[in-house]
């Protein structure tokens, strides 16, 4: 189960996502400044890595889904698992939305960039690893 949590600190705002127990490992937050705060319309924890918010902006509602994805050491059913919740999440967002991806997405670099060229531009992949592989086929 993922728990979700808010709190106020000072002028500024946590929204939390992450493990329903008292293992403080894998989530992930957001800390929003008084203006953000105010601006957000909802959030929601997605996953104990994945936590998306939305806001109001000037001219569009902005969807942010920031992330924390497993390293290139976890189980490639943890690894898909993570992508296919972060693609399931990116295809909700509203299609008038703004979206933005954050976070620490783990991806390493190298130079087989074969059949990936349109999304890694300047950045390379390093051969053999799957993390890198597992964004780039969810950026495509």
């Amino acid at each position: 189960m993922v728990r979700g949590s808010s709190f106020s600190v000072q002028v500024r705002q946590l929204v939390y996502s992450g493990r329903d127990d008292e293992v403080h490992q894998h989530g992930v937050a957001i800390m929003l400044k008084k203006d953000a705060a105010k601006a957000l319309i909802n959030w929601t924890p997605i996953y104990e890595q994945i936590i998306q918010a939305r806001f109001h902006s000037r001219y569009v509602k902005l969807t942010l889904i920031h992330v924390y994805a497993p390293t290139n050491d976890a189980d490639e059913e943890v690894k898909d698992h993570f992508y296919e919740k972060l693609q399931a999440a990116a295809e909700k967002t509203l299609k008038h939305d703004l979206l933005v991806i954050t976070g620490d997405l783990n991806a390493k670099v190298g130079s087989d960039v074969e059949g990936y060229e349109r999304v890694m531009v300047s950045m390379e992949l390093e051969p053999g690893t799957t993390m890198a592989r597992s964004y780039a086929i969810f950026v495509a």
